[in-house]
């Protein structure tokens, strides 16, 4: 996903990776498993990733209320300190699908 040209990894997957990987903090930080959602997600792309390379996020889930989760993500590929892009998360706790 990108540009063909240059191999150059397009945003969107980069934000897709940062937010998986939060919802996936959040849920290994639940005691019941509930459905979550997420209400805001903002990233600082920090650089491009370099083409052909493997991209891994990592995040953590620093602070759970009642109703809302926070998380921290970064993206990387070889050094987890020389980070692509960086994201801060809140996520709502137990949403339910309403009835049409």
């Amino acid at each position: 996903m990108g540009n063909p040209d240059t191999g150059t990894l397009h945003g969107g997957a980069i934000t897709a990776l940062l937010d998986g990987c939060s919802g996936a903090a959040v849920f290994a930080s639940l005691t019941e498993l509930v459905p979550i959602a997420t209400l805001d997600l903002r990233i600082d792309y920090l650089k491009p990733a370099a083409p052909g390379k493997s991209v891994i996020g990592k995040a953590t889930c620093y602070k759970m209320t009642r109703n809302v989760a926070f998380t921290r993500a970064v993206a990387y590929q070889d050094d987890p300190e020389d980070v692509i892009a960086h994201s801060v998360g809140t996520f709502m706790l137990s949403t339910k699908l309403g009835k049409a």
